[in-house]
């Protein structure tokens, strides 16, 4: 990766993967960052995944505090970060490698489908892979509900599948 004095002797295109580089970095470190956060809101509060859907109480302020002041954030900004992180951990751990890698960025944002539509969204970094017509597919994928309408799933953002689905998938897209 190159430093900050060697970006003038770089070529456009070099400069784009530098880019992309960073930001693959950056999303690794911060997957740590949130990982280490996890720990010790999880040391602290002493509770355990079950109870934490009840967070947002008192002894949880003091591990936000130490978490805000060590990084010059909010608490509650520290907070939201380790919540992040202990989902991560708890609920998906399939999520929390790729962002491990630096593959998903940190921060999720709201895209406007329409005046009432916001769903959430992530940038990810997707393997290298060949395109494969999702029609061949639609009767073996059990996320497809109605084969005739199988893009509407896709309107509401992310969403699991099963590790049967992602074999199905996996074995189009690497053949």
């Amino acid at each position: 990766m190159p430093e900050i004095d060697d970006l003038a002797a770089l070529d456009d295109a070099a400069l784009v993967d530098a880019a992309a580089g960073w930001a693959q970095t950056e999303n690794a470190a911060c997957a740590r960052k949130t990982a280490v956060m996890a720990e010790l809101f999880t040391r602290r509060t002493g509770l355990p995944a079950g109870e934490r859907e009840l967070w947002w109480v008192d002894p949880k302020a003091a591990v936000g505090a130490e978490l805000g002041a060590t990084q010059n954030i909010s608490a509650w900004m520290a907070l939201a970060q380790a919540h992040r992180g202990v989902v991560l951990t708890d609920r998906l751990p399939k999520i929390a490698s790729p962002f491990e890698a630096g593959l998903i960025d940190d921060e999720p944002y709201q895209v406007q489908m329409s005046a009432d539509f916001h769903p959430w969204r992530r940038n990810v970094d997707f393997l290298e892979c060949t395109r494969a017509p999702i029609r061949p597919l639609l009767e073996q994928l059990d996320f497809i509900e109605d084969p005739s309408r199988w893009g509407y799933k896709f309107r509401f953002g992310v969403f699991a599948i099963d590790d049967h689905d992602l074999d199905v998938i996996r074995a189009a897209m690497t053949t």
